[in-house]
């Protein structure tokens, strides 16, 4: 405050006394200052009054008040008409300004209303950038099997498919196609992001077939798979598409077909039907020639003979000479086996009889040999290769002659017996005188012969 006009001066606002021309005064509210100014022995007084205008109130806010690095914080004064901020290196005007501090840094804001102002502060908190990272164990499945997505970096998680939403650090997938999965992790209020891929691949869909299914034991079956790269057999098969199996009983063979990194699993059942025992019997199993045979097939159900034979388990057969019989039996399940039966044949002998002499007279003896046998049975009882008989009149004999074999063979032979003639002699004269003759006559046969030596019918005597 300034006084002029005399000579000392005397200030009051009622309460404080000041002296001089000129005094400062900071009065907190509109005051009324009397100044009596005195030159000599006279004074005056006069008065000024200081009006005092009341300083902002200023506020400032941060919202918010804490961020990760990269965001964007709002900063908002009030309580004066214009404001103006600095963080010490930036300024700025408004009320309203937008900011994006890299650390931890404190504003502070001057508001002016007037010729009047006050200063705020305002501190923006900057948390640490987290870094998120995404793994996938494994990150190449095949179709149908899962994987396990793990984040770090951040406290709590939530993925996303585009689709299917999850949480936590550690979840397991299972998709159908390759699939991009986006984790983001926070951590206080700050938070990222990470992605990760799960390439998921085909798996085959593998196919067996085994041709034929059933089979017979000691037969094969081929087995074939598809649908795949390659192909590993169980039962010890090795590898490749296609098995030539000899199962001795009903198995289940397993193959697993692979392409790329997938594979799958498909199995087929080979029925092995059992091979009938067939056997095969001839009675009696050797015939003579001419006689008959009965086969017997067995162990199967229905019977095929060689030969042109036919079917059936029972046939007859008559060779003629020592032969061999095939029957191929055949079960319900089409299985067959095989046996064979021989038939010997022996021949039929060939007999001979003859008779020694084979005429003779009656009352005479006649020798039968038989031969071509070795044993012999004659019709007259006797059993030896030789026979003498005498038979009274013209008889025929019959032999039959046996093998070892048992086969026979039967041959006839005849004796003729001629009558014994009736021979009568007679003498003419029948009574004569010494030195006389007679005249001796044979009849009742064709040649004669006397005991004097002669062999006509008549002699002399």
């Amino acid at each position: 405050l300034s006084a002029s006009g005399a000579s000392t001066f005397s200030w009051t606002d009622g309460t404080n006394n000041y002296s001089g021309s000129n005094i400062n005064v900071s009065p907190i509210t509109t005051t009324t200052y009397t100044v009596t100014g005195t030159s000599g022995t006279c004074f005056a007084t006069t008065t000024v009054t200081v009006t005092v205008n009341p300083n902002p109130t200023i506020t400032a806010s941060a919202t918010p008040a804490s961020i990760c690095p990269g965001d964007n914080v709002t900063l908002s004064a009030s309580g004066a008409s214009t404001f103006s901020w600095t963080d010490g290196t930036n300024n700025y005007t408004g009320s309203n300004i937008t900011v994006s501090p890299t650390t931890t840094t404190t504003y502070t804001v001057t508001g002016t209303s007037g010729t009047c102002s006050a200063t705020a502060t305002v501190t923006v908190t900057v948390n640490s950038f987290i870094t998120i990272t995404a793994s996938a164990s494994p990150s190449t499945i095949c179709s149908g099997n899962s994987a396990t997505l793990t984040a770090n970096g951040g406290s709590s998680y939530s993925w996303t498919d585009g689709t299917n939403n999850y949480s936590g650090n550690n979840i397991t997938v299972l998709p159908t196609s390759t699939t991009t999965y986006t984790v983001t992790g926070s951590s206080g209020s700050c938070s990222n992001t990470a992605t990760i891929t799960v390439t998921v691949n085909p798996t085959p869909v593998i196919t067996i077939t085994a041709s034929p299914s059933t089979i017979c034991s000691g037969n094969s079956s081929i087995l074939t798979a598809n649908g795949a790269s390659t192909y590993n057999w169980s039962n010890g098969l090795g590898t490749g598409s296609s098995k030539t199996v000899t199962p001795s009983s009903t198995i289940t063979y397993t193959v697993t077909g692979t392409s790329g990194t997938c594979s799958a699993i498909a199995s087929v059942t080979v029925i092995v039907n059992n091979t009938p025992t067939v056997t095969a019997t001839a009675s009696p199993t050797a015939i003579c020639n001419g006689e008959t045979s009965v086969l017997t097939a067995s162990g199967a159900n229905t019977y095929s003979w060689s030969g042109g034979l036919g079917a059936g388990a029972s046939k007859t057969v008559t060779p003629s000479s020592t032969t061999t019989y095939s029957v191929t039996g055949t079960t319900t399940a089409g299985c067959t086996g095989t046996a064979t039966v021989s038939v010997t044949v022996n021949p039929l002998p060939t007999v001979t009889a003859s008779a020694s002499p084979s005429v003779i007279c009656n009352g005479e003896t006649s020798v039968l040999t038989a031969n071509g046998a070795n044993t012999y049975s004659w019709n007259t009882g006797g059993n030896t290769a030789s026979i003498t008989v005498t038979p009274s009149s013209t008889t025929t004999y019959s032999v039959t002659g046996t093998t070892t074999a048992g086969c026979t063979g039967t041959a006839t032979v005849s004796v003729t017996v001629n009558p014994l003639p009736t021979v009568t002699a007679s003498a003419s004269p029948s009574v004569i005188c010494n030195g006389e003759t007679s005249v001796l006559t044979a009849n009742g046969a064709n040649t004669y012969s006397w005991n004097t030596g002669g062999n006509t019918a008549s002699i002399t005597v």
